[in-house]
């Protein structure tokens, strides 16, 4: 930065790198699709492409046009959640236009807020608002799993356990930023049968959840009774010593 002062004056490219970290490429690319779709939505209908510059009216009435309208490339409806990620996106360039507007909350888009209930209620009866949730991990899979973990003598291995466990044990979304986990972020609680079990206290900023709240990650990693070991949390250090001093070669 430009100074080491308390309160030093930053240059308009310092600002912009700090705000670039708001978000992550995924969501840009996902903001940038949906303001695509909109725009080649409004040029199908003869309309200015430049939406950010309409009138409050204007933009709530072409939104509403837009969700009731709104089709994939092939014809189909969009899914609930495909069209609710479109719909997030133009709110989020709207917002880093400098635009007060809030199309989703504001009470100055009422009408196209109505449309888009109207929209996801039709989706609901098309059977295009289910989630899809993966389905659990078989017995069988996970013991040939432990099978392969089993030999501790392979840095490697073990560096995939650590992987393993904690994405599957803590409900991690992935491996996104599994890099910049440190034993910080875990703590050690006991349940009301005693038992002990490890938890993640602090929660990251991830690619769909890039807001910093309070909630955490509600999955534990429990002791195994008999055995002196918190599983992944104790060789954790030895995973994140793995990446600095490979990343240095």
């Amino acid at each position: 930065m430009a100074s080491s002062a308390r309160f030093p004056s930053l240059t308009a490219e310092e600002m912009q790198d700090i705000l670039d970290l708001k978000d992550s490429k995924s969501t840009k690319d996902s903001t940038k699709y949906a303001t695509t779709v909109l725009r080649d939505f409004l040029s199908s209908k003869g309309k200015p492409e430049n939406f950010e510059d309409f009138p409050t009216p204007e933009l709530d009435e072409q939104l509403s046009n837009f969700y009731l309208e709104a089709r994939t490339k092939a014809g189909k409806l969009y899914k609930k959640a495909s069209l609710n990620s479109i719909r997030f996106g133009i709110n989020r360039h709207l917002q880093v236009k400098n635009h007060r507007t809030d199309i989703i909350n504001g009470d100055d888009f009422i009408k196209s807020r109505n449309s888009f209930k109207a929209v996801v209620k039709l989706l609901k009866r098309e059977g295009k608002a289910s989630i899809e949730h993966h389905v659990d991990m078989p017995p069988e899979d996970l013991r040939k799993l432990y099978a392969y973990f089993s030999d501790s003598s392979s840095p490697k291995r073990l560096l995939e356990k650590v992987f393993f466990e904690i994405v599957y044990y803590l409900c991690r979304r992935g491996q996104e930023a599994l890099r910049e986990l440190t034993p910080a972020h875990f703590g050690v609680k006991e349940d009301s049968s005693g038992l002990k079990y490890v938890y993640q206290k602090i929660d990251q900023l991830q690619k769909n959840h890039q807001d910093d709240d309070e909630m955490g990650n509600s999955g534990r990693m429990y002791e195994v009774p008999g055995k002196s070991n918190m599983r992944s949390i104790i060789i954790l250090g030895l995973k994140i010593n793995y990446f600095r001093k490979r990343d240095k070669k």
